[in-house]
């Protein structure tokens, strides 16, 4: 089944890769230099993080993928929904019976190494990857896409959600469905010989209907406490503060939260209908609405504001609990 794109609608989750960063090693370097450097004077210390920031500055706009449509794991004519890159936006297109959409639609600022420092983890997993930024994407520093070319018509996406390493390949407009040529037209026709790319972001769309998962990151989401809190943390104390996110369900310190169904509003709003087991042992319907911020945020029914903190980030205890290792 297709999902939605690694925060962008991944194909199911949208999936993505991207060859060769630009030198983003020796941003790590410059970086562990700073960090080892503690016996250095400040004035060391700045001089030594120039190079760093000037790197940074000199970075492309550009993917280094072929502008098209791809799908993952090239099953073009089955596809649910398609990812898109037209030289300046990224998102994926999707279709239902219920209709057709936009997800996680986002234009590319820049193309390159972080400004700040990541988190060791996250270097490590982002070694040989391609890191592809928004605006927003830059100021929270967190990439939009991480990704690998890995041939023509090919790339590997590093998922920031659950799912791991992504492989997407190119499809001709034509070896898609007819309902799938018929959303891309609707939706994306700069991707058909249409008009070319806008100039400003892409408009994220306000139909109504079925989707597979809202424009944001699948995974783990905190409110009132950071990512960093969330590490060193026992399982009991994050009960209420941590949430996982996936098509398929809601998991946290509570009860499982089946997804049924997810229901895009108007205003960048989603409400997504599950079945939760209540004191009685039966399951209940119920439903909870969401207000996407950006990719990686989202605002709750109650003004509770909730940020994506990378699977990475995560301890696995947590994880195995209630989240993407969990049976649940």
């Amino acid at each position: 089944m297709n999902r939605n794109f690694g925060g962008v609608r991944q194909i199911g989750q949208p999936r993505s890769g991207v060859a060769s960063m630009m030198s983003l090693s020796r941003f790590f370097v410059a970086t562990m230099i700073l960090l080892v450097g503690e016996a250095s004077s400040a004035a060391s210390a700045a001089q030594a993080q120039r190079p760093v920031a000037a790197q940074a500055v000199a970075t492309t706009a550009s993917l280094p993928i072929e502008r098209g449509l791809y799908v993952f794991d090239g099953d073009c004519g089955f596809a649910s929904d398609v990812f898109f890159y037209d030289g300046a936006n990224i998102g994926s297109v999707g279709a239902d019976s219920a209709g057709h959409w936009t997800n996680g639609a986002a234009r590319i600022s820049r193309v390159g190494p972080p400004r700040k420092p990541l988190g060791p983890e996250l270097a490590r997993a982002f070694r040989g990857f391609t890191l592809a930024w928004t605006v927003e994407g830059d100021r929270e520093n967190f990439p939009s896409l991480v990704l690998k070319a890995t041939g023509p018509g090919r790339f590997t996406d590093l998922s920031l959600g659950s799912f791991g390493e992504l492989t997407y390949e190119k499809c001709a407009f034509t070896q898609l469905s007819r309902a799938m040529q018929t959303a891309v037209r609707a939706e994306q026709p700069q991707m058909v010989g249409g008009p070319p790319a806008q100039t400003g972001a892409v408009t994220p769309p306000v139909q109504r209907g079925t989707v597979v998962f809202p424009p944001v990151e699948r995974g783990y989401y905190v409110w009132d406490m950071s990512c960093a809190k969330v590490q060193g943390a026992a399982p009991g104390a994050l009960i209420g503060g941590l949430h996982y996110y996936d098509e398929r369900r809601i998991l946290y310190g509570g009860p499982a939260r089946t997804v049924q169904r997810i229901e895009a509003l108007a205003g960048n709003r989603y409400r997504l209908h599950y079945r939760e087991e209540g004191e009685d042992g039966e399951l209940h319907p119920s439903s909870e609405v969401m207000t996407v911020n950006s990719r990686t945020s989202f605002t709750d029914e109650y003004g509770n504001r909730h940020t994506h903190c990378p699977s990475a980030q995560i301890p696995r205890s947590i994880r195995e609990q209630w989240g993407e290792f969990s049976r649940r």
